[in-house]
């Protein structure tokens, strides 16, 4: 492993109401992975937790969102990875 964060991009994307985002952690500790807006408003947390290293998945459902850009955010203590996502409805 390259001890690197990884966080999928999802998909499907563009996408209406819900999509999968997979992501791999490389260290036990606390994670959350969040969706914001692209002003910085976090809409949803997807996971809080202290799960130990491996692959995860999440499901985002954006049904009562409007259409836009959104960004994933996975955060743990030591790293941070974004990605980008969009609705379309």
């Amino acid at each position: 492993a390259d001890a690197r964060l990884q966080l999928r991009q999802n998909r499907p994307n563009p996408f209406n109401a819900s999509t999968v985002i997979d992501y791999e952690l490389i260290e036990a500790g606390p994670v959350e992975l969040s969706v914001c807006d692209l002003l910085g408003r976090r809409v949803t947390t997807l996971v809080s937790a202290s799960p130990g290293p491996g692959w995860y998945r999440a499901v985002f459902d954006a049904g009562a969102l409007p259409s836009g850009m959104y960004v994933a955010i996975l955060q743990t203590a030591a790293q941070r990875a974004v990605r980008t996502m969009q609705v379309v409805k």
